[in-house]
């Protein structure tokens, strides 16, 4: 959990047999008591070169671009949102934690 400003923020980490480094999805609270997925980036980090702040390499990459590109970006994305929440209990531990917090 995390804040920016006002809003909470939850990151889930994610593997895929398709790709070779974790993802971060990250979520908030909609309006309607939904989790919105917010953005996905991957997770490159090297504990070698990102125990201090450096430009050698992003930590971080967006893969939002590479994930949900092409006509069917938008059915991609939800779906993959879908399927971060259902698996295990997610969605039920994230709307635990955007409700009573850390």
């Amino acid at each position: 959990m995390g804040y920016s400003g006002r809003e909470k923020f939850a990151e889930v980490e994610v593997s895929s047999d398709e790709l070779d480094q974790p993802l971060i999805a990250t979520f908030k609270q909609a309006e309607d008591g939904g989790l919105m997925l917010v953005n996905v980036t991957g997770k490159q980090a090297d504990r070698d070169l990102d125990w201090y702040d450096n430009n050698l390499h992003t930590a971080y990459p967006e893969m939002e671009q590479q994930l949900f590109a092409g006509p069917e970006g938008q059915a991609v994305r939800r779906k993959f949102a879908a399927d971060v929440l259902a698996h295990n209990d997610t969605e039920e531990m994230l709307q635990d934690k955007f409700y009573y917090g850390e």
